[in-house]
């Protein structure tokens, strides 16, 4: 859309030219359109003008060749309007401007592909956990999810970078070696300390006796 076919010129009468074109709106529909001048390559600069105008100039339009730092502002736009929770807003956009702008800002939607991108939630993974790469990796899915409905790539390579483990630390109960020795230390810990109205004594007893009853 917003495109025209091949200019067509022709001579009506001496020092007057038309020149014709098919041109697909914004509408979906084909139209035809003519501009006439003194010569042939003049009737075609001027329809070519005349077609130029009907092209609206979008300073935001996503293509190709438009970097991440870019896309990231008009996607950041539309994650605000969705209304989400302060904390994860503040969350995301820490991880935009300390991790994601730095290391993919500069590429432009084509060079962001399954290779490069992979290659930089490893990176993060490394240097800062899991947690982080896994949030980095949902920011640049929604960035190129963006970008995939306005057709600036066929897919989003974010679907296709490797998976991204979390490393969770086995759940067990106390041996009833361990309950006895906590038990102790509470106790050591829950005797008078000369603060007013006993208060820390009083908080740790209900932990204690939390622990009592699951031993």
């Amino acid at each position: 859309m917003g495109t025209w076919g091949q200019i067509t010129r022709f001579q009506l009468k001496p020092k007057t030219w038309r020149a014709r074109a098919k041109f697909r709106s914004f509408d979906g529909k084909i139209r035809r359109y003519e501009a006439w001048g003194a010569s042939g390559p003049k009737a075609e600069a001027a329809l070519i003008h005349k077609l130029t105008l009907l092209v609206p100039i979008n300073e935001d339009e996503i293509g190709p060749e438009m970097q991440l730092r870019e896309l990231s502002r008009i996607w950041w736009a539309e994650f605000e309007d969705l209304g989400r929770a302060a904390n994860t807003s503040k969350r995301y956009r820490e991880l935009l401007d300390t991790h994601i702008l730095p290391g993919t800002g500069e590429l432009t939607i084509r060079e962001a592909n399954v290779n490069s991108l992979d290659r930089f939630l490893k990176t993060i993974r490394t240097n800062s956990g899991s947690t982080t790469a896994k949030m980095c990796k949902s920011i640049l899915s929604g960035m190129l999810g963006l970008a995939t409905r306005h057709g600036a790539i066929s897919a989003n390579p974010l679907r296709d970078v490797a998976k991204i483990p979390i490393v969770t630390k086995e759940v067990r109960a106390l041996t009833l070696e361990e309950v006895i020795a906590l038990r102790k230390g509470v106790y050591a810990w829950q005797q008078p300390t000369g603060r007013p109205n006993g208060l820390h004594e009083k908080g740790l007893f209900r932990i204690e006796s939390v622990v009592s009853a699951a031993a």
